[in-house]
């Protein structure tokens, strides 16, 4: 007697589509709510990625609160937020929620609710549309149960949002694919365009998930002429690059350097290579984890066992037309689910050999695999309709959501397992460590530099915490290095912590800078705080902090240098300590930047009489005015006082003067500052050597750069930015120097920062400027052409790169990586043999 299920899964009462709909929606409103749950639970802090990708939908919030869509200053902005392989798409769908609900971690992570909605109505579509309807809405709910999707979703990572965007760009090239009316063809090769460019706005790695099945695409539609197919794909991608081509256009080296560098992560941490059988199977032994072992193999058993039954019952040769329609299913219908089978397994299989091939490896990259193997279950789980598969399936349902739900909130004696358990400890002290800065500093933008660099206790999460303070204190991770001494003397507060600091293979340096900073006499102790496992998180602060900001009566319409002190050098020829006193409303005081040039006496004596210069220009208070979310009168007058030291050439001597102009950099006000008599400080004092400021370092490196030492500037350029996150020295360096270059047009010496503070904040089109100009003042440097080369290149002038190229070899033919530079040049111009040659 054959058994017969006298409907299937949820045989609608209402028309088919609107009670799927229903059926989908109260999956994700289930799904919502128990991950809403899990958050409120939740007290754990951000750990370092999750952190990171906060920070930058932070500043994608911050940027989108003034949007100015019509200026390319603004779109530059925008783009250069994210100049890494991690695209800013997610970060800016984050925005919405953040406007909505308010700033925070969980807030940012309800975007998830949106991705998780867009991919089960992917994975829908494409379930219905490749097999049948039940399938679709199983495969939709298996998404919901995979431990791996499922934690995603409690978390903050681009993860769970390019498998959702991949999910429906693969549902739209796969309907349009099957589309045979023109109209819908086309309707469809737009809708999986724009789609595609979006994914690569996610994530410049996505496209790889698309190679094999773009591929097989092509073959068929080759074989089968189908032109206008092909005809329809070029448009997409072309609508694609409008999506991301500016971005890319903007960053494209910096995702190639970054993909590089995330490569080189996974090779320190050890994971295995693509060289190694282990590399492999990496991704399969973490199969059953991602999916869950019942998910895993109840449906490869079902498909299994309905087959042999089959094979058993009715035998090899009987024609599938005329099986019972209870147990199999049409010829047709068996042609066209092998055919679906085989789309999806080229999608699969290519994704997993591609996320193989990576260094860095992380059971989280292969995510935009498993809807797809979702769908493979699905089709597994119904594609046979005895009475006993449907029994089985709902068992396995019901088994996973309750192991699901029991690592999620684990009871006693119950649990699985707590891999994403909610925190329920207690809270840790970041917002106090950020809120202690701020009220020490309240007019001022704050960097905290970090020793300890824990799951708990790092810069990445302690930085989120000061974005979320009005975006008034950052954190820097300081490491052990040839730099230590500088790190110790340039900033103004420092973290440290007891106990472990960080990675065991790399404690003991840590502690080492560790022990500098707290046994440095120049620092004290601020604040300390207690952690849960009894250790102590100590807060360092400078004595004498470089700027110092007090509300004050100016009676002035305008900045005023008030007092200039200078006071001796703590070493032979060690940088010059001074004292600036500015007066003025907190508006002028904020957008200033002064044009400093000091004179001196030459020496040796034969040369003595003659004056020569140096110059300190800066933002006032070092551009470090900032008043966070306190409302300041623009007009409030207060005084600023800055404790820096500058670097005289070493054969100059007193007596110094000073001449000094006022540039706003937002106005482009300017107006000469009158200098007060100079006081001499009390020789008789020691003075703690002082770093000089970072615009002086930054004209240092400007000669280094007109020498071609440009590794050298390179490396401490990386320093320089611990010390001002946000890069703001390089604004104040750009804006001096242009107004010097205006003054003295001929000095090649003002010219070689300027081009290097312009190419720092990648504006390139500034930067093309500044070095073709000095190409009429310094022409017969190799190096001058060889960085213009470099820089026309970065933007995709492969012929004009080629000729400034072509005169650096002509001066310096042996000059480092020139072959590399013109060889890029001729694959920028499509000459692939010149390419071939000179590589």
């Amino acid at each position: 007697m054959k058994h017969r299920f006298s409907r299937r899964f949820w045989e609608p009462a209402l028309p088919g589509v609107p009670q799927d709909a229903i059926v989908l929606g109260s999956l994700w409103v289930i799904s919502s709510l128990v991950t809403c749950m899990w958050l409120w639970l939740d007290h754990a802090v951000p750990s370092w990625d999750d952190s990171a990708h906060l920070s930058g939908a932070l500043g994608y919030w911050q940027i989108l609160q003034k949007p100015d869509l019509f200026s390319d200053t603004w779109w530059t902005t925008l783009w250069q937020k994210a100049p890494s392989y991690r695209a800013p798409f997610v970060y800016i769908a984050t925005v919405p929620f953040l406007n909505l609900f308010g700033l925070g971690a969980d807030q940012a992570i309800l975007v998830n609710l949106l991705f998780s909605a867009i991919l089960m109505l992917s994975v829908y579509q494409m379930g219905q549309h490749l097999f049948d309807r039940q399938t679709g809405i199983w495969a939709a709910g298996l998404c919901l149960l995979f431990p791996e999707l499922a934690t995603l979703q409690t978390h903050y990572l681009l993860d769970y949002g390019i498998t959702a965007l991949v999910a429906f760009t693969f549902a739209g090239v796969t309907l349009w694919r099957d589309a045979h009316r023109p109209q819908a063809s086309w309707v469809l090769s737009v809708i999986w365009g724009v789609s595609f460019g979006v994914i690569m706005l996610a994530k410049a790695t996505s496209f790889l998930f698309f190679v094999f099945p773009a591929l097989w695409l092509l073959v068929k539609v080759v074989r089968d002429r189908r032109w206008l197919k092909l005809l329809q794909a070029i448009v997409a991608l072309l609508i694609a690059w409008l999506v991301c081509g500016a971005w890319y256009r903007l960053n494209w080296l910096t995702i190639i350097t970054s993909a590089i560098t995330a490569n080189g992560v996974g090779v320190a941490e050890g994971d295995p290579g693509f060289r190694t059988l282990e590399g492999w199977l990496y991704y399969w032994k973490a199969l059953p984890a991602s999916v869950s072992y019942p998910l895993l193999l109840v449906p490869i058993g079902c498909f299994l066992a309905g087959w042999l039954l089959q094979t058993v019952r009715y035998g090899r040769s009987q024609p599938v037309t005329q099986l019972d329609e209870t147990d199999g299913v049409s010829e047709q219908q068996q042609t066209a689910a092998g055919r679906n089978l085989r789309w999806l397994a080229v999608f699969y299989v290519g994704g997993y050999i591609f996320c193989s091939l990576s260094t860095n490896k992380d059971t989280r990259f292969i995510t935009p695999l498993l809807p797809i193997l979702a769908l493979i279950l699905a089709y597994g789980l119904t594609r046979w309709r005895y009475r006993w598969v449907a029994g089985l399936r709902w068992a396995t349902a019901i088994v996973s959501i309750v192991l699901l739900l029991l690592s999620w909130f684990p009871i006693a004696g119950l649990a699985t397992g707590t891999k994403n358990a909610p925190d329920r400890g207690a809270p840790l002290p970041h917002e106090q460590v950020i809120a202690a800065v701020a009220e020490a500093a309240p007019y001022l933008r704050s960097t905290i530099g970090m020793v300890p660099n824990t799951a708990q206790i790092n810069p990445f999460n302690m930085d989120f915490y000061g974005r979320l303070a009005a975006f008034q204190v950052y954190t820097r991770e300081l490491m052990s290095s040839r730099s230590n001494a500088q790190d110790v003397r340039s900033m103004s507060w420092y973290l440290t912590k007891s106990g472990q600091l960080g990675a065991a293979e790399k404690d003991s340096a840590r502690q080492a800078l560790q022990a500098q900073i707290e046994q440095n006499p120049a620092l004290e102790l601020h604040r300390s705080w207690t952690l849960p496992n009894n250790e102590q998180l100590r807060l360092y602060h400078r004595q004498t902090p470089p700027i110092a900001v007090e509300v004050a009566s100016i009676a002035s319409d305008k900045v005023k240098l008030e007092a200039v002190t200078l006071l001796p050098s703590a070493a032979p020829n060690a940088p010059l300590p001074v004292v600036y006193q500015w007066g003025g409303s907190w508006e002028q005081l904020q957008q200033g930047i002064v044009i400093l040039t000091w004179y001196g006496k030459t020496q040796p004596e034969p040369l003595l009489g003659k004056e020569a210069r140096w110059f300190h220009d800066h933002g006032i208070g070092l551009g470090q005015l900032y008043a966070g979310d306190r409302t300041v009168n623009p007009k409030q007058e207060f005084r600023i006082v800055e404790r820096l030291a500058m670097v005289p050439p070493s054969t100059l001597a007193a007596p110094y003067r000073l001449e000094a102009v006022y540039l706003n950099r937002q106005t482009g006000e300017t107006y000469p500052l009158s200098v007060p008599p100079i006081r001499i400080g009390n020789t008789s004092a020691i003075k703690p050597l002082i770093e000089p400021d970072l615009t002086v370092q930054l004209y240092q490196l400007g000669e280094y750069l007109a020498q071609g030492q440009f590794d050298a500037v390179m490396q401490q350029v990386g320093r320089l930015n611990l010390y001002d996150p946000i890069g703001d020295y390089l604004v104040q360096a750009e804006q001096a120097l242009t107004y010097r270059l205006q003054q003295e047009p001929q000095n090649q010496a003002i010219a070689y920062p300027l081009a290097l503070s312009q190419a720092l904040q990648r504006r390139v089109q500034p930067t093309l400027k500044t070095l073709e100009y000095l190409t009429g003042l310094d022409a017969q440097n190799p190096h001058l052409w060889m960085y213009l080369g470099i820089v026309r290149l970065y933007d995709w002038q492969g012929q004009a790169a080629e000729q400034a190229l072509n005169m650096a070899e002509q001066l310096q033919p042996l000059l480092p990586d020139l072959k590399i530079m013109r060889a890029i040049a001729a694959a920028m111009q499509l000459n692939l043999s010149k390419t071939l040659t000179l590589l």
